[in-house]
């Protein structure tokens, strides 16, 4: 997991450069209101056929293949099943196209019409994206996780180079919005390269050479349409919420689109390097526990990804609660992204707070079902979890704004954690909390004690500075934001051993036994 979350924490940390720079560039405007709706359809396509529905439908069947044919065999079924995705997301990604092309005209907002003409030129990443991802879940299930991992670092790069694209052309003639253009070639070729450097690590490493076969009849290619069609349905529902909020938004104004997108970057930082990055790992190893029937490793695997997921994702949540207008700040400030904009961030992201343990501890939690080739029941979940946010959503936006869109959003995946675990215990007699509860309720109260600890060096850190300095400079906000943050961590993780958390033993155990491989690999 330490490798899938390092290239989670760079692709995060480097998307978070270019939404700075994406910020300074375009702010809040036009274009970019309508790069982030166009952009939704495309990750509405890869969550359907990518890495979402396909992995939690195609490692399971894998592994039972690796395991009792071998792994040419198995490379050969997943040929077909890749082949045949590329067909249907061709197909699709056509139709698609000629629904943008006609819906555009009868929009009258002009977020929608923009965000209609881009989506187009950048639907053809979704088939590369995802072929991309199906190639990424036959590495992870051949334990070769460093190239999926660190492969989405191109998009991150390739977007970068287009805002700087852009800053330079901004200054010719003084229209940023109209530049916006300049993230489609980067988009697409990153898609590209994706596909390219996972074919050619599949070569080299494993000896295996993709073969173009899209065979419907193969009978994996059907067992995997029949488990990926519950799937697709209910990380479908995940991805339709994620736009019904854009559409939302774009009726409370153009602002609002921005203030959702930049606050989940902030949020799904966590999301993405813990949550995302122990389902990633998780996924295989409890298939390969069911599979063997050894229930007592499903449970252990399971257990130890919740605490875990916990452990480092609520100090988090209770740091970006406490310091998240500076972070915005610090990030985003600038350029043209001006106070306003600020304010509106920030709106949105103080109620997404409350909601990052769920969304980070849910991917886990609907691993152990994938893993027992169980895909009903998280659709299940994801259908009356989807009705909840949409009444949320209707309810809460007017009063509240963009922020009543991300109360609704984390509320909702609360819900969904909630029923996930009680379905778990119900279906499998199997208790996925129980005796990790303490272990929760150790590391809140290790967490309780970061906000004093982070108001006491936050008023430490205001009177070091020396007189005259300018507090919007960026070595200022970023001083004021490093030390409180800094202290909160430190009480935290004081706080952790004095409560013996056990999650501070077992990562440094994890550590500690790495070092005494490396050391043991003879050098050559």
């Amino acid at each position: 997991m330490r490798v899938v979350s390092l290239g989670v924490l760079l692709s995060r940390l480097l998307g978070l450069a270019r939404d700075m720079a994406f910020a300074r560039v375009w702010g809040t405007g036009l274009g970019m209101s309508a790069w982030v709706f166009a952009f939704t359809i495309p990750n509405l396509f890869r969550a359907l056929f990518g890495e979402g529905a396909f992995t939690s439908a195609f490692i399971p069947i894998f592994s039972a293949e690796l395991v009792g044919r071998g792994k040419e065999a198995a490379w050969r079924a997943a040929c077909r099943v890749v082949s045949v995705l590329a067909v249907v997301l061709g197909g699709l990604t056509l139709l698609a196209m000629v629904a943008c092309w006609c819906l555009a005209p009868f929009l009258a907002k002009p977020v929608f019409q923009k965000g209609l003409e881009l989506t187009p030129a950048l639907l053809p990443y979704a088939v590369l994206v995802c072929v991309a991802g199906a190639l990424a879940g036959v590495l992870n299930t051949l334990k070769r996780f460093t190239v999926p991992a660190f492969t989405p670092l191109l998009l991150n790069l390739l977007l970068l180079a287009a805002a700087g694209v852009a800053w330079l052309a901004n200054r010719h003639d003084g229209q940023p919005q109209k530049w916006i253009v300049a993230t489609i070639p980067a988009v697409l070729l990153a898609g590209f390269l994706h596909v390219w450097i996972h074919l050619q690590v599949v070569r080299r490493r494993e000896g295996l050479r993709f073969r173009f076969d899209p065979d419907f009849q193969a009978p994996e290619v059907r067992k995997i349409m029949t488990l990926m069609a519950p799937v697709m349905v209910g990380t479908g529902m995940i991805q339709l919420n994620v736009l019904v909020d854009r559409l939302l938004a774009g009726w409370l104004g153009e602002a609002a689109i921005t203030s959702l997108y930049y606050s989940q970057r902030l949020i799904y930082l966590p999301v993405g390097l813990f949550g995302v990055a122990a389902s990633v790992v998780l996924l295989p190893a409890m298939a390969r526990a069911w599979a063997a029937g050894d229930q007592p490793a499903l449970l252990r695997d399971l257990r130890y990804s919740l605490r875990h997921v916990w452990f480092m994702s609520l100090p988090m949540a209770v740091m970006l609660g406490w310091l998240g207008r500076e972070s915005l700040d610090l990030m985003f400030g600038g350029g043209r992204f001006d106070e306003a904009s600020l304010h509106a961030t920030w709106w949105a992201l103080v109620w997404y707070v409350p909601g990052i343990p769920f969304f980070a501890l849910v991917k886990p939690a609907a691993a152990a079902f994938h893993a027992r080739q169980d895909t009903r029941t998280p659709v299940r979940v994801a259908w009356g979890c989807m009705l909840l946010n949409l009444a949320l959503n209707l309810t809460l936006m007017w009063p509240m704004r963009q922020g009543g869109l991300a109360l609704a959003t984390s509320l909702s995946s609360g819900a969904n954690l909630a029923l996930l675990l009680i379905l778990f215990r119900r279906q499998t007699g199997l208790a996925a909390l129980g005796p990790a509860l303490p272990a929760f309720g150790r590391v809140a109260l290790a967490a309780a004690t970061m906000i004093p600890a982070a108001w006491a060096a936050g008023r430490l850190a205001h009177w070091f500075l020396p007189l005259g300095w300018n507090p919007r400079a960026f070595l200022v906000k970023g001083w004021l934001l490093a030390l409180p943050l800094a202290a909160g961590y430190g009480a935290f993780l004081l706080a952790a051993l004095l409560l013996r958390c056990a999650e501070v033993g077992e990562l440094a155990g994890d550590w500690r036994a790495k070092l005494r491989r490396r050391r043991a690999v003879p050098s050559r």
